[in-house]
Parts: structure tokens; sequence; C-alpha cells
């Protein structure tokens, strides 16, 4: 017999998930059947047609093991990025794809293991590198859609079969076949980090086939996603929504092996600023400029059909054909807009720039970060701690290698060198509350190597000059932001900042900081149009005015369009220690603060300050 109320209760799971689906725009939406169209027709075959080869046996670790020390040899050629078989032909022309940035060791592996996979199956194939030449976060789904929009340009005639293939996939069966079918397929369904497992977080990502004609109907790769992950879940979508649906090899022969490794800061926005998809920095854009959630590109289940190869824009810098080598490489910028220039003003005074010099190193490629030799004198939050190490030559090796390092500190006390996550310089001293009353106390200063990484805008900045307040006044600081684009800017640019005090868990002190902050600083919005680029240049300023409390802040900046909302096109971070020159009148503008005293009482706020406006 059921339970009392169990009916009930169903009837509330059940129309709760309606409420789900309709808020999440999947109710009333037609969802075109799956019916047999040209593109799930059998493939044409060449009058030639090549046999199918006998299944290649081999042995992925030991052959890894040879790829790496330089003694894998066998019967086949790796000197040229394309080959054919020479005694049949094939109808499938195939373009392997490797979308690509900063993974030099994983290529070296991968590459030479593909050329021996396909002429094993006797494949008429070229393998291309499209690499992300700009400075702006990796955009994996622009390249593959430039790799084929540029894929008859190559010299190699028509290819009318895409492999795309993540550079750190390596296939661990030999029976698995490189080729394209009547439906999409996706090559990759097990892979060792997910253990083996279907349903992985995607079911068309790691390394997919598709023909020309399915990619066409499908619109390509969705182009909004910055960092990593997302377009591979996109591009599921489309498949099904377009009626092509998806094949995959059995579990035991699409077994892929992903090579160990970390992803940069420039693929993991989402850690890197500590500002995520949930961040209010978009609620509050959308706010602002009266938008709703719907009219951000990507939003509606149809919005695939106007996302892709239609709207793809990019400049090509370079090709290689490489004849000599082992792949072919097509350098693509992706950026439509570009920052040229950060700067930071003091009261209309005083400058910071923050980063390199843009314009002049925007297509170099990235120097690699070092631990600066001299060390500054300073303290840090205990809680950015990730690691010790009792050698320093061991620290710094370790801090290079790890992308979420940003210095090291040698704590004199413990005898240690400890790795920071984040470089919250704190400068000498801190406020602290004493039995009621408030006091200034001195840290305890450190010997502290920061992690410089030219070029990378991606990576959190420490501005080692602290900023001097204005006693018992407001210190107005303006950041200037300057945007260039070579193409015809076409969507509106928001920059969103906020500037937040780095408080220790003092309860009291933190309340008191936050409730002055959001009458003050707290966050900026503002919009560039289009109309306001002139000759591919823009100029956009925030300005804040900092009131007289000492600490140290951080300032958070996103800049985004209604296109790339998830991640945003640039976002950077910095630090910098804010004091006084006068220490007394430091401490007791601060405890007016914290006992809510005029001027910083909760009906007068700063009305006995001169407070700029906003």
């Amino acid at each position: 017999m059921l339970p009392a109320g169990f009916f009930r209760r169903l009837a509330q799971v059940i129309g709760l998930y309606f409420v789900y689906k309709l808020i999440r725009g999947e109710i009333f939406v037609s969802k075109p059947r799956i019916i047999l169209t040209p593109s799930h027709l059998p493939l044409p075959v060449a009058e030639n047609e090549c046999s199918p080869p006998p299944f290649l046996h081999y042995d992925m670790n030991s052959t890894l093991a040879q790829i790496q020390n330089g003694t894998f040899n066998d019967h086949f050629s790796y000197s040229s990025p394309c080959w054919k078989p020479e005694s049949c032909d094939r109808w499938q022309r195939t373009l392997v794809v490797i979308p690509y940035r900063n993974r030099e060791a994983a290529l070296n592996v991968s590459v030479p293991l593909l050329h021996y996979f396909l002429q094993n199956q006797q494949r008429d194939y070229c393998i291309l590198l499209v690499e992300q030449v700009d400075r702006n976060f990796f955009n994996k789904a622009r390249l593959m859609n430039a790799a084929y929009r540029e894929s008859q340009t190559l010299g190699h005639g028509t290819f009318n079969c895409f492999i795309y293939h993540d550079v750190d996939m390596i296939p661990e069966n030999g029976e698995l076949e490189y080729a394209c079918a009547e439906q999409p397929i996706h090559l990759s369904p097990a892979v060792n980090t997910f253990g083996y497992r279907d349903h992985y977080g995607t079911l068309f990502g790691g390394v997919v086939a598709i023909t020309g004609d399915q990619l066409r109907t499908a619109n390509g790769f969705s182009n909004r996603f910055w960092g990593w992950g997302g377009e591979d879940n996109e591009i599921e979508k489309r498949i099904f929504m377009s009626g092509l649906g998806r094949k995959a090899p059995p579990q035991s022969i699409g077994r892929y092996f992903m090579l160990p490794h970390e992803h940069s800061w420039d693929f993991k926005p989402h850690s890197s600023l500590g500002i995520s998809t949930s961040d209010p920095v978009f609620r509050e854009i959308r706010i602002k400029y009266n938008y709703s959630r719907l009219d951000e590109l990507g939003a509606k289940p149809t919005d695939w059909s106007r996302d892709g190869l239609n709207n793809l824009r990019y400049t090509r810098t370079g090709f290689s054909k490489n004849e000599d080598k082992q792949f072919m490489k097509l350098d693509i910028d992706v950026s439509t807009v570009r920052l040229s220039e950060i700067a930071i003003e003091i009261d209309g005074e005083e400058k910071y720039q923050i980063g390199w010099d843009f314009e002049k190193d925007r297509l170099k490629p990235q120097e690699p970060c070092f631990i600066e030799n001299s060390p500054l004198e300073g303290a840090m939050p205990e809680e950015h701690r990730s690691s010790n190490e009792t050698d320093f030559s061991k620290a710094i090796e370790k801090c290079s290698k790890e992308a979420g390092c940003s210095s090291i500190l040698f704590s004199e006390k413990e005898n240690l060198y400890f790795l920071n996550e984040e470089s919250v310089l704190l400068g000498s001293r801190r406020l602290h509350e004493s039995f009621g009353s408030l006091v200034q106390k001195n840290y305890q200063q450190n010997k502290i190597w920061l992690k410089k990484c030219p070029g990378h805008l991606e990576r959190q900045n420490q501005i080692t000059k602290p900023i001097l307040l204005k006693t018992s006044n407001f210190t107005m600081v303006s950041m200037n932001f300057n945007l260039t684009s070579d193409l015809t800017v076409e969507n509106d640019i928001y920059v969103y900042t906020t500037i937040l005090p780095y408080t220790e868990n003092d309860p009291n002190i933190d309340r008191a900081k936050h409730r002055l902050l959001r009458n003050s600083i707290w966050s900026r919005i503002e919009r560039v149009t289009p109309s306001d680029f002139v000759d591919g240049r823009a100029g956009i300023s925030l300005s804040f005015p900092l009131p007289p409390l000492i600490g140290s802040y951080q300032a958070k900046t996103v800049a985004t369009t209604k296109d790339a909302m998830p991640v945003g096109l640039y976002r950077w971070s910095w630090f910098q220690d804010v004091k006084d020159t006068d220490l007394s009148a430091e401490l007791e503008v601060t405890n007016r603060i914290l006992n809510r005293r005029p001027p910083f009482s909760q009906n007068e706020n700063f009305a006995n300050f001169n407070l700029p406006t906003k």
C-alpha cells in the first residue's frame, strides 16, 4: 500500500520538473525528428577504393615510450604533413585538425602516432595544426571553424572529412577507425581520466569525425566560448537539433589516453580571476543596460542557427605548408577587439601601467614565466599558501611549473619556503580590534619572490608601489582602458570593474570596510558602442573614490559582449597596498568608521567628506 500523500508529492515533483524545463526554454520548442536525409545515407566510395586493412596491433605504453625517447621507427613516413596510398584510392580526403596553443610536449607525442594510425589504415590525409596567436583567452571553437573555412586554400585540394583532434588524446585500441560516416562520429567515448565511463560530460568532444556537409548543416561550432570547455556540449546539441544524430564506436574500441598536463590560466578564466559564470557581474550588466538573459547569444535553443560558421570572424596571420615536416600550420588571430593599454591614475597625476606593450608584442609567442631574482619585503595571508619546500631551488622549480603558483615566501620562523596561490602583498601594518578599541598592528615582514609572466594578461598582477591616501579625504583612482580592433566592431562591449578590500576574517572590520565601500568604490560598469570606435580605437575610463581606509585591495575587471557572457573577452586582476602617510590620522579616521561616528554615521554617510561624483 502506498504511503499517504504519495501522489501529491509525485505531482509536486513533476510540476517542479516542468517549471525547470520551461525556464530553460526546452518546452514548446520544436525539435526536428531525426529522419533519413542525404547526410545519413552511406558515404560514396572511390572506384578503386582501398580494401579495409588488417587491424593495427600495438602496445600503447611501449609506443609512447619509443616516441618520447626517439626510438620509434617503422616503415611509415612522417616527413610530410600529407600522405596518400599509392596502390588504391580513397573517396574520403581527410583533414586532421589540431586546435593548439602552448602544448609542444603533447604535440611531439600525438602527431607521430596519428601518422602511424592513418597510414596503417591507408587514409588519404593531411594534418593541420591551427594555432591561436593572439593574447585572448583560448577559443577552441573559432580555431576549428577557421580550419574548416581555410581548408580549401591549403594547396592540397578539397577535403570532405574533418577529424577534430585534441592534442593530448592518444588512441589505445588499434581497431579504432579514423574515418567519417553517414553521421557525425564521437571517436573518443571512453577516456582514462574519466574512468572510461560513457557520458563523461560530453557526447561529442575530444576526438570527433564529421564531413564538410554535416558541419555546414550544424553551422559549425559556437564561437562564443572563451577558455576551457563548453563548445563540445554546444556542438552535441547542434548535431541533434539539426537532425544529424551521432554515432560512436564501442567503448572497448573508442578508448583514449589523455596525456597528463595542467591547463594554463588562459584556458581557465574562471579559476584564474575568481569570477565565475554565476558572478553578479553579468547580472549587473543586464540590469544597468536593460536586457534579459534571453537577449544573449546562446540563451535560446534555436541560437545555434545564427552562431557558428555564418558569423565567424578572425584574421589569418600566417600559414606554413611545411612539406618537409609532420604538419601544416595555420596561425589565427581570433580577437575581434583587443586590449591595447591599461593604466591607473591616482588623483590625475601618478600613473601605473598594467601589462606590457600590447600592440607591439600581441602576436609574438608568450614568454615563459619566471621567478624574480630580487625578493621584496612584505607579508602575505597564510590561507593562500598551497605547499612548502625546505630548499629554495626546489621551490623555484615547483612554482615555475605550477600554473596556480604566483609567488614564493620565506618564513624565517618556520625556515620554510611557501608557495602562494595569490600574491596579496599586505604592506607593513594592519588594523586590529582589541577589547573594543582599534589599534595598528605590524605585519611580520618576510622575503617574497614574485612570479612574473610577461604578456600573460590573464595572470594576476601585483603593483608593488603602494597608493598613498589623502588623510581624512577621498583619493580618486581612475582606470583607463584603450581598445583596438582591425575588424569592424559589431557589438557593444561592456567593461565591469570591482575593487574589494582584502580582509582577515575580522567581522567588525570586514563589515565596516564593506559598508564604506558600498557607498564609494564597489563596482563600475561602462559600455563601449561600435560608434565609439574611431579608426579602430576606443577608450574608456572608470573612476573610483578610494576612502581613507588602509589595507590591500584587489581590482577585478571583465570586458565582455552579449556573445561572450559565459566568460568574457578579457579578464584581468591586480592587488595594491593602500596606506596613509599620517599614521595617527589614519587610525582616527578608521576608528570613526568602525564606531559609526560622524562623518560615517548611518544617516550622514559621506556628507562631511569631499566625495567625488561617480
